[in-house]
Formats: structure tokens, sequence, C-alpha cells
């Protein structure tokens, strides 16, 4: 099953910035699917059609196929009233096979997610 690796962000500026403001910074996560692997393929598809239940870790039927797990897309502090704006890159190549990175930013303040999901070549 996919997870999110969190980078080392914010840098100590966006911290301050934070802080003045009494919000949190925000998150930037990675991950990535390989869709040459039948049930991450699904696993992808349901996170593409409604990501937010996996993002808030809520079981799908797709990640107990996988794995037994139910939070492995789960990023804490993720809600179920949040929203998810997603950009997918190079949609024409479709899911087979390929590898699919996902860059996610979390912004607690404004209760939403940013994701770049982009396709690599075959």
């Amino acid at each position: 099953m996919p997870h999110w690796t969190e980078l080392e962000i914010p840098t100590e500026r966006m911290k301050e910035v934070a802080a003045r403001r009494g919000v949190d910074p925000i998150r930037l996560y990675v991950t990535e699917f390989d869709t040459n692997v039948e049930v991450e393929r699904e696993v992808f598809l349901a996170y593409l059609i409604d990501p937010l239940p996996m993002l808030t870790g809520e079981p799908t039927k797709q990640e107990r196929d996988y794995s037994g797990e139910s939070d492995g897309l789960a990023i804490e502090g993720v809600e179920s009233d949040w929203t998810v704006v997603t950009v997918l890159r190079n949609h024409h190549r479709g899911l087979n096979p390929r590898v699919n990175f996902a860059v996610t930013t979390v912004s607690s303040e404004e209760k939403t997610v940013y994701q770049d999901i982009y396709k690599q070549l075959e």
C-alpha cells in the first residue's frame, strides 16, 4: 500500500509566519502508486475518484484487499469536511502500466489538500 512521506518543509521562515498568524504551517507529502500491481491500481483508481476517505483514514475495500491496512494514505489532521483540489498531469497516458507520483500540500488554515499527480511514461 502506498504511504505518504513527509518532506522536510516548512522552512524556519514558514514556521515563523504561521506561528505569528496562529495557524499550522503547510505540510508537504509525496507517494507513488505502481499500477503494474493490480490491487495498487485499484487503490489508485479509487483514490483518484474520491481521495478524501483515504486521506482521513476511512477504510476502503481496496486498501483492505491490498494489505489489511485502512490508513495507508491517511494524513494526520485531515477531516471529512475538508476540500481536495487535484491536478492530474499527463491524464492522456491512462492507468496501466506505470508509476504515478503524487505530491500533496496540506493547508490546515484553509482546510484544503492540494495534490499534483504525475503519470510517468510506461
